[in-house]
C-alpha cells in the first residue's frame, strides 16, 4: 500500500502543477481510499473533505454526491453513524435534485446499511425496501438480489428468521438464474447462520 500511495502522491503533484482540478480530486480520492483500506479513517476523512471542497469548486453535482458518499462511508467505518447519515442524506438530496434514479436507489441502499450497522433495523428495512423498489422498476438485475440479501440480513438481526429465509431464497434464486457463484455462496453462508 505504501508503494501505491507513493505513486498516487507523485501523480497528484503533477496534476497540482498543471492545475487540473478534476484530476487533483481524482488523485485525492484514490489516496483517501488507500487510507480507508488501512483503517486510518481520520486521515481518509481529511482527504475526502479536500475532495469535497474541490468538487464544490468545480460544481459537478454527481461528483459532489460521490464525495459525500465517501465521507459517509468513512464515518460509518469509524462508528460515527450520525455524521455518516448526515452526508448520505446530502448525497440523496443531490441525486434527487438531478433526478438520477439509479443513484437514488444506491443512496437508499447506503443509508440502509448505515442504519443496519447502527442497529436501527426498522429504518434500515424502510430504506432497503425503497432501494429494492427502484432496482425492480429499473430492472437492475445486479442489485435486486443484493437488496433482497440485505433485507434478509436485517430480519436475521431482528430474529425474524422466517422472513429472513424468504428474502434469502428470493436472492438465491435470482443469483442462480444469473449464475453468480459468489452471490450464491454468500446466501448459503448467511442462511447457514440461521440454523446454527
Amino acid at each position: 500500500q505504501s508503494l501505491k500511495l507513493d505513486y498516487y502522491f507523485k501523480s497528484l503533484k503533477i496534476f497540482e502543477e498543471t492545475g487540473d482540478k478534476v484530476s487533483i480530486a481524482n488523485s485525492y480520492t484514490r489516496i483517501g481510499w488507500v487510507y480507508e483500506s488501512l483503517d486510518n479513517h481520520s486521515l481518509a476523512l481529511d482527504i475526502f473533505f479536500k475532495v469535497l471542497s474541490i468538487r464544490n469548486e468545480i460544481g459537478d453535482k454527481k461528483e459532489i454526491a460521490l464525495a459525500c458518499s465517501n465521507i459517509g462511508i468513512a464515518y460509518a467505518d469509524q462508528g460515527n453513524y450520525s455524521n455518516a447519515l448526515k452526508f448520505e442524506f446530502k448525497m440523496l438530496d443531490i441525486y434527487e435534485a438531478i433526478r438520477d434514479t439509479s443513484a437514488i436507489g444506491n443512496a437508499y441502499n447506503n443509508i440502509a446499511c448505515t442504519y443496519r450497522e447502527e442497529g436501527s433495523y426498522s429504518l434500515a428495512l424502510e430504506n432497503f425496501y425503497k432501494s429494492l423498489k427502484i432496482y425492480e422498476t429499473r430492472g437492475n438485475k445486479f442489485m435486486i438480489p443484493i437488496a433482497y440479501r440485505n433485507i434478509a440480513t436485517v430480519y436475521m438481526k431482528q430474529g425474524n428468521y422466517p422472513l429472513a429465509l424468504v428474502n434469502f431464497y428470493k436472492s438465491l434464486n435470482l443469483q442462480k438464474a444469473d449464475g453468480n457463484k459468489g452471490g450464491i455462496a454468500d446466501c448459503y453462508i448467511k442462511m447457514g447462520f440461521i440454523y446454527i
